[in-house]
Formats: C-alpha cells, sequence, structure tokens
C-alpha cells in the first residue's frame, strides 16, 4: 500500500537545501506530500528527505546525481535551485578564482541543473523550475558587485528558457526575495584588507547585514515558491512581499541615476 502511495506522490529536487531559504521549501514540499531529494554539500537534517551530497560545480557529479534521481523516480516534477554564495570584497581586489566560484555556484550550477532536469521533465509532460534570485538583481548591493550581477543572471535565464520550454508545459519562475532572516548573512566571504582605502566596505556590509537580519522569514519565500509550483502557467518573475514589489517597480521605473544616487546614499552613507 505504502508503494503504490509513494508512486503517486510528486518528486521534487531541491538544491541547496540543507539550510535557509532551501531549508524551508524542504519542508513545505515534504508537509504537501512531495518526494523531496536535496542536494547539497551538507545533508539536511530532516529526517524524511532524501539527501544527496554534492557540490555543485562539480559539473559531472550534479549531472550524475540527478540523472540518478530521475530514473529512480522516473521523472522530476519539479526541480527548485536554492544554492547561493556572496562575498563583500572591492572590485579592485576580487581574484578571478573567487568570482569563477560565485558564479558556477550562483549560475553555471543553475544551467547544467536545468539541462538535465529537461529530459525527465519532457518525460513526465510537464514540470516546474524555480529559481531563488534577489531583489538585488535589479537593485544592485553595493560591494558584492559579482553577487548582483549573477541574480541578473537568473532573472534573464528564466525569460528566455521558457521561450524555449513552454512549449513541452515546463515553466520557469525567478523567485526575488529582498532581505531574509537566515545564516546566509554570516556565511559572506568579506575582505577587510582595504577598508582604510575603500572606507564605506564596512558600512556597506552592516547595512546589508541588517537588511537581511531584519528582512522577512524564510518559510515567507518558501509559501512563494509553493504557489508558484501549483499554478497552471507560473509567473516568469516573482517578488516577494509587498514593500519589496514597491522598490522593485519603482526601481523599474525611474531613471538609472536616480537608482544609482539612491543606492549609493544607502550604502555609503553613515
Amino acid at each position: 500500500m505504502k508503494e503504490k502511495e509513494d508512486s503517486k506522490k510528486k518528486s521534487a529536487i531541491v538544491i541547496g537545501g540543507s539550510s535557509g531559504i532551501g531549508d524551508s521549501i524542504v519542508e513545505l514540499l515534504l508537509n504537501k506530500n512531495y518526494k523531496v531529494h536535496q542536494i547539497s554539500r551538507h545533508e539536511s537534517l530532516n529526517p524524511r528527505v532524501k539527501n544527496h551530497v554534492c557540490d555543485v560545480i562539480n559539473e559531472d557529479n550534479l549531472k550524475k546525481t540527478i540523472s540518478e534521481i530521475g530514473k529512480t523516480e522516473q521523472g522530476i516534477d519539479v526541480l527548485v535551485y536554492s544554492a547561493g554564495c556572496s562575498m563583500a570584497i572591492p572590485l579592485e581586489y576580487t581574484k578571478r578564482s573567487e568570482y569563477r566560484y560565485l558564479f558556477d555556484v550562483n549560475f553555471f550550477g543553475i544551467m547544467e541543473s536545468i539541462k538535465s532536469v529537461i529530459p525527465f521533465m519532457k518525460n513526465k509532460k510537464g514540470g516546474r523550475i524555480i529559481l531563488i534570485s534577489s531583489l538585488g538583481s535589479n537593485i544592485p548591493i553595493a560591494y558584492d558587485t559579482f553577487y548582483s550581477a549573477s541574480k541578473a543572471a537568473i532573472d534573464s535565464l528564466a525569460f528566455t528558457s521558457n521561450i524555449e520550454l513552454n512549449d513541452f508545459n515546463i515553466y520557469v519562475t525567478s523567485v526575488l526575495p529582498g532581505g531574509t532572516k537566515t545564516s546566509f548573512t554570516y556565511k559572506r566571504k568579506i575582505n577587510n584588507h582595504h577598508a582604510g582605502e575603500y572606507r564605506s566596505l564596512a558600512y556597506a556590509v552592516k547595512r546589508l547585514e541588517h537588511m537581511e537580519q531584519v528582512g522577512m522569514r524564510p518559510e515567507k519565500v518558501a509559501k512563494v515558491v509553493y504557489r508558484q509550483i501549483k499554478k497552471e502557467r507560473p509567473k516568469i518573475i516573482v517578488v516577494v512581499g509587498l514593500k519589496n514589489k514597491i522598490f522593485y517597480w519603482i526601481s523599474k521605473l525611474m531613471p538609472k541615476k536616480w537608482l544609482f544616487k539612491i543606492v549609493k546614499r544607502a550604502f555609503t552613507s553613515e
């Protein structure tokens, strides 16, 4: 009986589901009766999830892991990519290895994940792909240059990939939270060696930490993600939270030089 019930459950992969927003998404999908597979460098402590230890920058291992899940489940219904990293380093002193690593985690890991799940979603005649982006994709964050750029790339990827995939009933949604209270804040790589030269660096880091730690709960983001998964025709871009939606649309409508002045003031004025 249990095997028959399991066979009726939809299958989901959450990449980066061991903590933060990803962990909340894992919990919600499990509560909604999904079979959830979690992929990250660290195992989730949730006893109900199926863990797969894998670093997303290892392209071959990532593709192999997703393929094994797809074959086991005879298809994949949902992919959520929540893995990410951030660094606060002056552009001048950022090493190539550092920004390459950030893009490998934040963007190129997404590319390989999407490519890997498409055949399995085609096999099930549809699927939902959710990418956790950031409000920083449209309102860039000072001293977090590459994070903001990688998130902007995610939004563009979601837009164009839908043109290719919607005919297969596969929909890609980029979800943009604002500041969210998770441990992600304390995992950010910070280079303070040049704080004397770049005097606003320390202040910008503190401002960003404050925005995150007084921000929304990750459970709120998870609920928005789930609503898009259940939609017949999900949105391409979804901003989480009324205040963030207002900021998003104002930033879209105002001249870029005005937006630049606002962002500069927010992160450089004590």
